[in-house]
């Protein structure tokens, strides 16, 4: 039912993408990659799909989540524009000529919460990261790629709702943005002095980014429906800067727990039935990929090319 609700909000344009795209997997490209010569035709498949086939998605998701990002350029432009026009002292600005139901958080705050969230991820960053270059490197990847992301899951989920956030999308894109760029900085699939890897790096940036895009669509579906009830926005954004802080001191022992008791992905002689985590698994293969020369860039960049072909398909339609 769940499935179905969601389906109903999508419409049926989204429907049918997931349609093609489970198609063009399993009845077109896997028969022709799998060899079903040394094992069972169920084992050729898995066996194919997890390590060819699915990589096309992560092509596809890669260009999904930066395409909006160069649709929403000007709007990107001007929400970075008008964060500095709030931050700086201006005689003109009168916050009290802002009717209550438009009046968002000061620019000041923000900048300041900005400020103390940099400073926040930057104490784990240097801690697991032996360069001081590093952890600066990292914060600036979440930083950029927080901000292009969330600008579009909040565009999203403001105009279809929370279930229309590609929260997928973007955090595949960053992880794979990502790897590439500290490959290039010199970090590789080796644990450093700290025992943190590029690999994990990446995944930590991946994680950050994805929550970030997580929260910004749930806060725009908030602010619509807080709007819709003639809420004050500043004062529903308070409150959701604290309702993140509870979560996230629940959240985090929870998870601690569950990897200590049944592990997460991957089975292991300590965790021989571990709890399924397929984006996180997907996302760990992915910049281990990267780092390792292992990446099937061959089925990346046809993934990437099916989605540049339905782009340029919805251009032409419309």
């Amino acid at each position: 039912p769940a499935l179905v609700a969601v389906g109903y909000i999508c419409g049926l344009n989204v429907a049918l993408l997931m349609v093609f795209g489970g198609l063009l997997n399993w009845w077109i490209v896997l028969p022709h990659v799998a060899d079903a010569t040394t094992s069972s035709p169920f084992e050729a498949a898995s066996l194919a799909w997890a390590t060819k086939t699915r990589y096309l998605g992560v092509g596809a998701m890669t260009v999904g989540g930066l395409g909006p990002v160069i649709g929403l350029r000007r709007e990107l432009v001007r929400a970075a524009t008008s964060l500095v026009r709030a931050v700086i002292p201006s005689a003109s600005s009168d916050v009290s000529a802002i009717p209550e139901r438009e009046r968002d958080l000061s620019g000041k705050t923000l900048f300041l919460l900005l400020i103390g969230a940099s400073i926040a991820l930057l104490i784990p960053f240097f801690w697991l990261v032996s360069s001081k270059v590093h952890g600066f490197l990292l914060l600036g990847l979440v930083l950029t790629t927080g901000f292009l992301f969330c600008a579009v899951a909040g565009y999203m989920a403001g105009l279809v709702g929370s279930s229309h956030n590609p929260v997928s999308g973007v955090t595949i894109a960053t992880i794979v943005v990502t790897a590439f760029v500290l490959l290039l900085f010199g970090m590789t699939s080796e644990a450093s002095s700290s025992g943190f890897s590029g690999p994990a790096a990446t995944v930590l940036v991946g994680t950050a980014v994805c929550t970030a895009a997580a929260i910004g669509g749930d806060t725009m579906q908030d602010l619509k429906a807080g709007h819709v009830l003639r809420a004050s926005p500043w004062q529903q954004q308070l409150v959701q800067l604290i309702g993140v802080i509870a979560a996230a001191l629940v959240l985090a022992p929870v998870l601690q727990l569950l990897l200590d008791v049944h592990g997460f992905g991957v089975a292991t002689a300590e965790h021989p039935k571990p709890l399924r985590a397929p984006q996180a698994t997907l996302m760990s293969a992915v910049a281990s990929g990267v780092f390792g020369g292992s990446l099937p860039l061959g089925f990346v960049f046809g993934g990437a090319l099916i989605s540049l072909v339905a782009f340029a398909t919805d251009a032409y339609l419309k």
